[in-house]
């Protein structure tokens, strides 16, 4: 019997526990919608919020004295309601449930521990099922330690590129995408990854000049030949723009996605390795691991770990990339949350890696502008289309891993 699809209702203030509560969940097969995102542009939140709950069976209702007095979640107990769904409230603290919910019995009236058998319990409440059926293969996850390998390649790459460079290696695992086909994006769903190594810092300002400089770079058209639509924005763009934003180690922005392929194109040639822009489940892995945590060190949001505009006196620009370093992942992978959102291969709705396709492509990592700690989670996901370029988005590089 396959596990009911779970909506989780709770006040913006309670954010912490609900995504500890949601990533736990998806490791143990649930699934399961949380909203991250809020009111945000171009949306019809009531509709969207309608549309969400009608299509779940299960509403999760966490109790607490901000959830029963939060608007929000009045309106989401509403059409609950107005739906028939099973509302099954879990408490936080010893806030007394609604009158309307006076029925229903409460999961843990204690206050909820965050506990490996605490979880258990709530995954065995509400009839969640390992679902081992929806994991797909990308690999044949046969791939050793190739560690020592690296170290020698980041020195071949420091001859192209001045530092901070390192590969960082990336063992065969599991990642689990969260359902964002509300916004368009797919349903997510659990991946089985080979094993790869992902650069452990973004691309920065010094590395990228390096191409545009470059007599073989981002003038020579072959860099730009895999896809009809790169040709065509390379011939309207004639030159590379030198970087213009922050020191020589922050995060290099204001680069297309366009750029960002053309980019690994070169460094792959100039380096012969088997560089390319990685796919979203390939930068979630190197954020996450098999932790499942909800930032890269951790499940709780720590302003002190990452560039963004959430805290007492946010930085509200680039900082460089190893600023951060209490902030890495369980890899050694840094800046994977805040201070760029990140470009990947993989298209926006459909999860292909196509070079040649126009369409639009996966952010992963959130900015530095952004004031909500969640939307700098491992597991958000955003898009953009190819040609945009803001103060915002820089780029990665991962490595193929071959014997």
């Amino acid at each position: 019997m396959p596990s009911p699809r779970i909506f989780i209702s709770y006040s913006s203030i309670d954010q912490d526990t609900a995504s500890y509560i949601h990533a736990e969940l998806l490791k143990r097969g649930a699934d399961v919608f949380i909203d991250y995102r809020g009111l945000m542009e171009g949306d019809d939140f009531h509709e969207r919020l309608a549309g969400e709950i009608k299509g779940r069976d299960i509403i999760l209702f966490l109790v607490s004295a901000n959830s029963i007095i939060s608007n929000w979640v009045k309106t989401e107990l509403k059409y609950a309601f107005l739906h028939h769904k099973q509302i099954v409230p879990l408490a936080l603290d010893n806030s007394e449930l609604p009158d309307a919910l006076f029925f229903v019995d409460v999961i843990q009236r204690r206050t909820f521990e965050r506990t490996p058998a605490s979880l258990d319990q709530l995954a065995a409440a509400l009839g969640v099922t390992p679902n081992p059926v929806s994991v797909k293969t990308t690999g044949s996850l046969n791939a050793p330690d190739f560690s020592g390998k690296l170290q020698n390649d980041a020195k071949n790459v420091l001859r192209v590129l001045p530092p901070p460079f390192e590969w960082c290696y990336i063992p065969p695992g599991r990642v689990t995408l969260e359902d964002f086909s509300a916004k368009g994006g797919t349903r997510g769903g659990a991946y089985m990854l080979d094993g790869f190594a992902l650069a452990k810092y973004p691309v920065t300002n010094a590395q990228y000049d390096i191409f545009v400089i470059a007599s073989d770079g981002f003038a020579d058209a072959k860099w730009w030949d895999f896809s009809d639509m790169a040709r065509e924005w390379r011939a309207s763009h004639s030159y590379g723009q030198l970087s213009s934003y922050g020191n020589e180690e922050c995060p290099r922005v204001s680069v297309t996605w366009y750029e960002a392929v053309a980019f690994t194109r070169w460094l792959a040639a100039k380096c012969e390795q088997p560089i390319y822009l990685p796919s979203e489940q390939e930068w979630q892995r190197a954020a996450q691991g098999d932790s499942g945590y909800t930032f890269p060190w951790g499940n709780d949001f720590d302003a002190e770990k990452c560039n963004c505009s959430v805290g007492i006196n946010p930085v509200k620009r680039t900082t460089p990339v190893t600023k951060y370093a209490n902030g890495k992942s369980i890899y050694g992978v840094m800046d994977m949350s805040g201070n760029v959102s990140e470009w990947t291969a993989t298209g926006w709705g459909d999860e292909q890696v196509i070079l040649q396709r126009d369409a639009r492509r996966v952010l992963r990592g959130g900015s530095w502008n952004l004031g909500i700690s969640s939307l700098v989670r491992a597991g958000h996901r955003d898009w953009a289309m190819p040609d945009d370029w803001n103060m915002n988005v820089g780029f990665r590089v991962a490595r193929a891993i071959t014997p």
